[in-house]
């Protein structure tokens, strides 16, 4: 949705005559077929296609960002903006925003009105990857749900074939590619994080291999007793820039923390080791995580085996995460006890004391192989 919100600040443009064409159409009953039919007699096409305003509307930017960003529906920008114009508020398009979002004879249809009025849109990303998990109820009975997976391997193609703007700012870092090589340039060969990575068997690598990380936390989600929170799994460039993390992050998963399951921490490291394989590669996926062929005529099959980001390939050389999770998720010894290193002698006797345990003995281990990044 950025990409949606970088078109809605290039061109929002409204005209005072507007307002009366926007009332009606918003004000017109009937399904899809008669308000398709209502913006072509008025000739209403969104407010992209109108002049320019003399100054812009602050307060509908930031409603249709925090819109975009997904903090804010489309039905309460709908009523914040009714809330403006009534306070006084006389911008065309503030106005335009609570007659199309708020106005109108069918709440419901708030976000289809509000992409209309701004004319965005599907973002053209892949489909989630829904995957089988067999969960445990309160009774301990089994339950067998889809789980999405939003690959990410999948998604930096999309985000280089449909955004190359924002391919250049969040993933490559400039639009030339010299982050990319000032990156690995000041990088030195016995790097831990690269001195046994697959990575380097991959010709001209510090011309065309992006350093990605992946972040994985507990969030709340449930601030009522009892609280809960939700395991978000996230990636993102080690070259990209933004604002904040809304512009940096790409969502992988989230699953509720604490859920019992036969199989769900091996599932989903498998899903992470095939993806994150796909990403080296550069290539997209020809087979699914348990090696089947993707059905014939789908999207992924379509472009299995294509180039996803006309050369560029990604590799995981990061893991963030804080010891708790560690812990929980990755098999680490447990901070508190004696043996508290999982890959040196260290402890808390007089024997080896714990404060020479040196700092990269666990990255040095953990970039072996991909396999190694994940338990089990």
């Amino acid at each position: 949705m950025n990409t949606a919100i970088e078109h809605h600040l290039a061109t929002r443009s409204a005209r005072p005559q507007l307002d009366a064409a926007i009332e009606h159409h918003a004000m017109r009953r009937g399904g899809v077929r008669q308000r398709q039919e209502a913006v072509a007699e008025l000739g209403l096409r969104g407010i992209a296609d109108t002049q320019p305003s003399t100054r812009p509307c602050r307060t509908a930017e930031d409603l249709v960002m925090m819109w975009g960003y997904g903090l804010m529906s489309a039905l309460t920008v709908g009523m914040v903006a009714r809330d403006v114009v009534e306070d006084g508020g006389t911008h065309p398009e503030i106005r335009a925003i609570s007659r199309i979002a708020a106005g109108g004879d069918r709440p419901g249809n708030s976000c289809r009105d509000l992409r209309a009025l701004y004319k965005l849109e599907d973002c053209g990303f892949s489909p989630p990857l829904v995957t089988p998990l067999t969960l445990l109820d309160a009774t301990q009975a089994q339950v067998n749900i889809d789980h999405p997976i939003i690959v990410a391997h999948e998604l930096l193609g999309d985000i280089y074939e449909h955004y190359p703007r924002e391919f250049q700012d969040r993933i490559l870092g400039s639009a030339d590619g010299s982050s990319l090589r000032a990156f690995w340039a000041g990088m030195r060969d016995d790097d831990p994080r690269v001195v046994r990575h697959e990575l380097r068997k991959r010709p001209g690598w510090r011309d065309w291999c992006i350093p990605c990380a992946m972040h994985e936390d507990g969030v709340p989600f449930k601030k009522a007793l009892p609280a809960a929170s939700l395991n978000v799994s996230q990636w993102s460039s080690l070259l990209g820039f933004g604002s904040s993390t809304w512009d940096t992050r790409f969502l992988w998963d989230a699953l509720a923390s604490g859920v019992d399951s036969c199989d769900t921490q091996p599932h989903r490291w498998k899903v992470k080791i095939w993806d994150w394989e796909w990403m080296l590669s550069g290539r997209y996926s020809t087979k699914d995580p348990w090696d089947n062929p993707w059905p014939k005529g789908s999207l992924r099959a379509r472009r299995a085996g294509k180039c996803f980001a006309g050369g560029y390939f990604a590799a995981l050389v990061q893991l963030r995460n804080d010891i708790k999770h560690g812990v929980e998720h990755y098999g680490l010894h447990h901070f508190q006890s004696e043996l508290m290193c999982s890959w040196c002698p260290a402890n808390r006797t007089h024997c080896v004391p714990y404060v020479f345990c040196y700092f990269d003995c666990l990255i040095v281990r953990a970039v072996a192989c991909y396999a190694c990044w994940f338990p089990g």
